[in-house]
């Protein structure tokens, strides 16, 4: 994933117990930041109502152009 930040859809719904992080649903938009240093599998994004945290990658698809 170049060029961030970007907006992404979600390829499916994922919750996570770690602190700072964030819940979405499968279609919802993300705002995708930069992944994590140290657990590279992570990525910083932003929902569109303002919420943000860590989210899995594989959690995280590019949605289509419209």
């Amino acid at each position: 994933m170049n060029g961030f930040p970007k907006t992404v859809g979600v390829g499916r719904s994922c919750v996570s117990v770690h602190i700072d992080d964030i819940r979405f649903h499968d279609g919802d938009a993300l705002v995708v930041g930069h992944r994590n240093q140290q657990y590279p599998e992570f990525v910083r994004c932003a929902t569109e109502d303002g919420h943000h945290g860590w989210a899995p990658v594989e959690c995280v698809a590019e949605a289509p152009d419209e």
